[in-house]
């Protein structure tokens, strides 16, 4: 029986076991890194060793999860989530969190291709319980190359209350824009120690 990663009592859920490679095409680490989003029960981590993994824009998503933490288990940026190529539209997201609570990014790298699409997208569902994203946190992390490096709020409808919202020591870098709240979602939202370079 091959041993995973994941075996062990209490450890992560490793992307590495789902079949995330940093040789892996962006398809196969898109369906991977997904995968391991699905199967880990909320109040887990998530684990993305250090290196860069290709992945396509508009396809991972945590949806309706709460308490996990998503971490590269070392130090900053060393983890890169790389978009394969430009995004289809500018509010296209790399990684889209829709009514989660209590969520933890760690050392990860975020990076678009050409400015654009959004990094983060953070809202709300379009359709069922009306759960805004409460406590997205995010430590060490960095956001490159976007239209949009990360996005509080719905762009179609007026939404409130996405709050909670923490940035520990992230960097923005040419992105068109680094971080936008929409409307009312600034409550308790914060950014300690950020970074903006060369951001239009």
């Amino acid at each position: 029986t091959k041993v995973s990663y994941s075996m062990i009592t209490g450890a992560p859920v490793n992307v590495l076991d789902y079949g995330a490679s940093t040789s892996a095409s962006a398809a196969a680490n898109t369906t991977a890194i997904q995968a391991a989003i699905d199967a880990a029960p909320d109040g887990s981590t998530i684990l993305i060793p250090p290196g860069t993994y290709s992945v396509i824009y508009g396809s991972l998503n945590f949806t309706r999860r709460q308490s996990l933490t998503i971490t590269s288990g070392s130090t900053r940026d060393s983890t890169i989530l790389q978009a394969n190529a430009a995004a289809s539209t500018s509010s296209t997201p790399l990684i889209d969190v829709v009514g989660c609570f209590q969520m933890l990014f760690v050392g990860i790298q975020f990076t678009g291709v050409s400015s654009s699409g959004i990094g983060i997208y953070i809202h709300r569902p379009t359709t069922g319980a009306d759960k805004v994203s409460t406590g997205i946190n995010f430590n060490n992390c960095s956001f490159s190359y976007f239209s949009v490096g990360v996005q509080i709020g719905r762009l179609d409808l007026v939404e409130s209350n996405n709050e909670d919202m923490h940035f520990n020591n992230c960097e923005w870098q040419y992105c068109t824009i680094g971080y936008r709240q929409y409307y009312q979602n600034a409550l308790q939202n914060s950014i300690t120690d950020g970074y903006l370079h060369n951001n239009g």
